[in-house]
C-alpha cells in the first residue's frame, strides 16, 4: 500500500507499506478519572495514523498517514481528524466543539519577537525560580507533579499527592520540598521510601499530567483579558523531529523554544507527544514554566489568581513560592539532603 506521511521523522515521506505493518494503536491518557482511550489504526514508531485521506505522490495514489503521538508520550493526543478518534468533547473553558488536533509543524511562528520581554526578564540561567519566570509578578506559586499508583492488570495511573506521602514518611511540606529530600525522610526514620505500597511512578519531569493542565488553563483562562491569544514554548531539547534547524526559537538562557500561538484552552494540545515547557497570554497576566528537569510546575500571577488555584485542591497541588526560592534537587533545607538527583526516582 503506498502511503503519504505527515509530521516526525518520516515527514513528508512515501514509502510502500505492507498491509499487514498497520496495525491498532490505543493511546490511553495517562491521568485519572480515567479517560477513554482513542483507536487508530496505525504504523511506524512514531504512532502515525490513518487519516482516511489519499494524496497523489509521484503519479500514484498515496494513503495519507499524519503524526499521532510518539510511543514514550504520557499523554497520547486525541487525533481530530481521524473518523476512529474524532467528536464533540466539553472541552476545558465549557464550549462544546470538537476535540482539539495536537499542533503541527504549520503552527510553528516564524516570528517569535513576541517573546522578547520573556528574554530581557530572564536574564540568566540560574538555580531560582526568576531563571523560569519573569520577575515581574506579585505572587509565585508552585504546581507540584503527583507520583502515582499503577494497577497491574491494565495499567491505569492514579495520582498520589505529595501531601499524602508526606504525612507517611514522616517529612515536612514547605515552600522547596524536594521529591528526593521527602522520601529520603522516609528512609532515614525507617518507614522506607513507600514505593510499591504508596506510590508505584514517580511524578514526570518536564509537565504537569494533561489532565491537570487542562484544569490550570480553566483557571487561567478567567484570569487573562486575552484569553484567546496565548503563547506557548516547546523546548527543542525534545528532539522533535523536521523542523528545520534555522527554524526560529525563542532563545532563553540555556533553554530554545518553538512557539505557537493559540487560545489558553490549547494548553493540553501536544506537540509530537510533548506539552509546553513555558506558556503565557498576550495580556502577560500571567506566566506558567514547567521546565524539562523540574518536578514542579511554576506560575507566576496576581494573588487573586494565587488563591484561585490554591483553592483547586482536587484538580492540582500549589504551594507558595517566591521569585528567589531555589528550584534545584538540592533546595530542601528542612528535609534530609538525598545521596543525588535521581536517588530516588
Amino acid at each position: 500500500m503506498w502511503c503519504h506521511f505527515v509530521g516526525g521523522n518520516l515527514d513528508q515521506q512515501a514509502l510502500d507499506i505492507d498491509e499487514r505493518e498497520i496495525s491498532e494503536y490505543r493511546g490511553v491518557p495517562m491521568c485519572s478519572p480515567p479517560q477513554d482511550p482513542k483507536l487508530v489504526r496505525s504504523h511506524g514508531m512514531g504512532v502515525y495514523s490513518d487519516t482516511g485521506r489519499t494524496v497523489t505522490v509521484d503519479g500514484r495514489i498515496a494513503r495519507v498517514f499524519e503524526l499521532y503521538g510518539n510511543w514514550q508520550s504520557v499523554n497520547p493526543p486525541p487525533f481530530a481528524v481521524n473518523d476512529f478518534a474524532s467528536g464533540p468533547a466539553v472541552t476545558a473553558c465549557g464550549a462544546d466543539q470538537p476535540v482539539p488536533e495536537f499542533w503541527s509543524y504549520a503552527d510553528l511562528l516564524g516570528d517569535v519577537s513576541a517573546g522578547d520581554w520573556v528574554r530581557e526578564r530572564i536574564p540568566r540561567f540560574g538555580s531560582t525560580v526568576s531563571a523560569l519566570v519573569p520577575d515581574v509578578y506579585p505572587t509565585y506559586l508552585r504546581l507540584l507533579h503527583p507520583a502515582w499508583t499503577i494497577r497491574e492488570l491494565d495499567r491505569d495511573r492514579s495520582p498520589v499527592r505529595w501531601r499524602i506521602l508526606v504525612d507517611a514518611l514522616g517529612a515536612v511540606m514547605h515552600q522547596t520540598v524536594a521529591w528526593g529530600s521527602m522520601i529520603e525522610a522516609g528512609v532515614r526514620s525507617g518507614r522506607e521510601t513507600g514505593e510499591g505500597s504508596l506510590w508505584d511512578a514517580s511524578p514526570t519531569t518536564g509537565e504537569l499530567p494533561a489532565c491537570e493542565i487542562v484544569a490550570l488553563a480553566t483557571v487561567l483562562a478567567e484570569h487573562t483579558t486575552t484569553p484567546d491569544d496565548c503563547y506557548f514554548g516547546f523546548w527543542e531539547g525534545r528532539g522533535f523531529r523536521g523542523v528545520p534547524e534555522n527554524h526560529s526559537r525563542l532563545t532563553l538562557p540555556g533553554r530554545r523554544h518553538l512557539l505557537v500561538r493559540g487560545s489558553v484552552c490549547d494548553a493540553g494540545r501536544e506537540l509530537q507527544g510533548f506539552l509546553p515547557n513555558i506558556w503565557w497570554p498576550a495580556d502577560r497576566a500571567w506566566f506558567v514554566a514547567s521546565d524539562v528537569d523540574l518536578m514542579s510546575t511554576y506560575v507566576g500571577g496576581a494573588t487573586e489568581l494565587a488563591n484561585a488555584l490554591y483553592g483547586e485542591i482536587e484538580l492540582f497541588e500549589a504551594i507558595d513560592s517566591w521569585r528567589g526560592a531555589r528550584i534545584t534537587w538540592d533546595c530542601d533545607t528542612i528535609n534530609p539532603r538525598a545521596a543525588g538527583p535521581h536517588t530516588h526516582d
